[in-house]
């Protein structure tokens, strides 16, 4: 008996004497030596449909991803009711924002499920998290363009489209110009010049750093 795979399909070829010895509705035994280098080639064939497929990258890129996401979640911080962010401005003037936030920093817009005074279940939290971040992730990726960056910037460009939306990521001209140019370090004096690395520097502190040493 002989067993080979060829082309994505499975064969098995069977001696004149093997055919006549097989008895139909029993158990017909293998020779194992065949099942272990058919192993081989089903293992060398996949390798080559997952390069072919570019699996190896996207599976990098779906690891870094997940390191994003995580970073976002720790500097968003976690709330399973709605409330109404309020915070110090740049200039000490206190600022209470006039829509309500819930989960990781959702930004609650006409249409949205929540109710304020309701506490939500993480997991359906956890779900409009990814949703959000997809959006955010295109939104990076939209700031970004064409051109090639380490992808420490592109993590960095994410995170800040997730905390301020895409029509204020769109506002730092100067910093994407920079970042297109492959001047990271301007990049970053960029976004350090800003009202809003003045209102969040603790957090944008450390994102710069990162701009900065890419």
């Amino acid at each position: 008996m002989r067993i080979v795979y060829q082309s994505g399909k499975l064969y098995m070829s069977l001696t004149k004497k093997e055919y006549e010895d097989i008895k139909p509705g029993e158990i017909t035994e293998i020779d194992l030596s065949d099942v272990t280098l058919l192993h081989k080639v089903l293992l060398k064939d996949t390798y080559q449909m997952w390069k072919f497929l570019d699996v190896p990258r996207k599976l990098k890129e779906c690891r870094m991803y997940e390191e994003v996401k995580e970073k976002i979640k720790i500097s968003e911080g976690f709330s399973a009711s709605g409330y109404f962010l309020e915070y110090k401005g740049a200039n000490g003037e206190t600022i209470k924002e006039d829509f309500m936030t819930i989960g990781y920093g959702h930004k609650c817009v006409d249409g949205d499920p929540y109710e304020p005074g309701v506490e939500y279940p993480k997991e359906v939290l956890e779900q409009q998290f990814e949703k959000d971040f997809l959006v955010y992730l295109h939104a990076a990726e939209r700031y970004i363009g064409d051109c090639e960056v380490p992808e420490v910037i592109k993590d960095c460009v994410i995170e800040i489209a997730y905390n301020i939306g895409e029509p204020k990521l769109f506002q730092f001209v100067k910093m994407r110009q920079a970042m297109q140019d492959g001047d990271f370090v301007e990049m970053g004096e960029q976004l350090k010049d800003s009202r809003l690395y003045r209102t969040l520097t603790s957090r944008y502190e450390p994102i710069v750093k990162l701009i900065q040493e890419a």
